[in-house]
Formats: C-alpha cells, structure tokens, sequence
C-alpha cells in the first residue's frame, strides 16, 4: 500500500452526496451556459440546448466550433472561479456533423475531437462521427443476448 491520501476537496469516492452537491455545484455554470443560446444548438421546437448535466457527467452541446470553443472558456473561467479545474484526460468532442470530417477540424489541440468511427461511450450506449448503423444495434444485442447465456 501507498501512503494514506487526505483529499482537501470534493467528497469521498461512493459518497451518496457526491452526485447532490456536484449538481448543487454545476447549476450556475448550467445558467451561464443557458444565457449564452447562440453557443448551442437549435431543437425543432425552437428550443435551444447549450448543457446536458446527469448525475456527475457533464456534456457541452454546441452547433460549431466557435461556439465550442467559447463554452469551452466559459467553463475553464468557472473553474478559476470556483477551486476547480477540467480533467482534459477525460475531455473529448464528437463531431456529430455527417457532412463535416473531424480530421479537417483545427482547433489547436484545445478540444480533443474524436477521430471519425471510435466510438465513445455517454451513459452506457456508444456515439461517434459516422459510426456504422449497426454498431450500437449489435452492442444491444450482445448484451440482451448475453442475459440468456448460461
């Protein structure tokens, strides 16, 4: 074994608070982020979208890169703010666009895109820019199927 860890912040691994306080936490960058309509993207409602916050993931919905870009700040200005800071590690944008390859996007190397056909995994099931039809279909399956395997 290591030596002991004290953690100065957040709340213990498997706390059953953590995913309270942690929304608790993210609301004002969600308003700062839902004042902002022009970053996001336009629902056939007229809705627009900018954030998805569920449990403690945090997903940034935006049309374009600039507005990416841009939520990408608002973000990196609400960590100054409040003690935190982005796991880049565990930061990566998918380009859902099927007209647009995310190999001919420069963004510096601040976003992470996701090459065209990796997948990765939000909530259980799998995304990607232009991802085979059947590729989350057979995932399903496997897993169904998988019940019945004795």
């Amino acid at each position: 074994m290591g030596p002991e860890i004290r953690p100065t912040r957040g709340v213990k691994q498997g706390c059953p608070l953590s995913c309270l306080l942690f929304v608790l936490y993210i609301e004002p960058l969600g308003d700062m982020l839902r004042q902002q309509p022009h970053l996001g993207i336009h629902l056939p409602n007229g809705d627009v979208t900018t954030s998805i916050f569920f449990a403690d993931d945090s997903t940034l919905l935006s049309a374009d890169l600039p507005a990416a870009v841009a939520q990408h700040t608002f973000v990196e200005e609400f960590c100054a703010v409040f003690g935190a800071r982005l796991n880049q590690a565990k930061c990566m944008t998918l380009v859902l666009n099927g007209h647009l390859d995310p190999a001919d996007i420069d963004d510096g190397g601040l976003l992470n895109i996701v090459p065209t056909g990796r997948p990765v995994k939000y909530l259980g099931l799998l995304f990607g820019h232009n991802l085979q039809l059947h590729h989350q279909i057979n995932l399903v399956n496997a897993r169904f199927m998988a019940c019945f395997q004795t």
